[in-house]
């Protein structure tokens, strides 16, 4: 940016200043899971995988990998964004039975 000093900025110069006006961090969740359950010991049994017959019933969502880049800009201006999200979910596989909804019905 300093060598254009005093020319005309480009499109593709704005958009390399403003990717510079955001901290950026990149967060990855892997193996996550979500579980519905009553008990604590009993969704901590199916977590830890030594969980028999009914533990199984009780994930919603299987393992998932998922990474997100968040970027929060550095300054306080009324043109940019201030908080951006962004993310990649390869897959994602729902498990959900009227069991399921009756517990989270209570």
């Amino acid at each position: 940016m300093q060598a254009k000093r005093g020319r005309q900025y480009s499109d593709d110069d704005y958009k390399q200043l403003e990717d510079l006006m955001y901290d950026r961090m990149l967060i990855s969740l892997d193996s996550t899971q979500l579980l519905m359950s009553d008990d604590v010991d009993e969704a901590m049994s199916a977590l830890d995988g030594h969980s028999h017959g009914a533990g199984g019933d009780l994930h919603v969502v299987e393992r998932i990998n998922m990474s997100f880049t968040v970027q929060n800009a550095i300054v306080n201006a009324p043109t940019l964004t201030k908080f951006k999200i962004a993310g990649n979910l390869p897959e994602l596989q729902v498990n959900f039975s009227d069991r399921k909804y009756r517990k989270s019905a209570r």
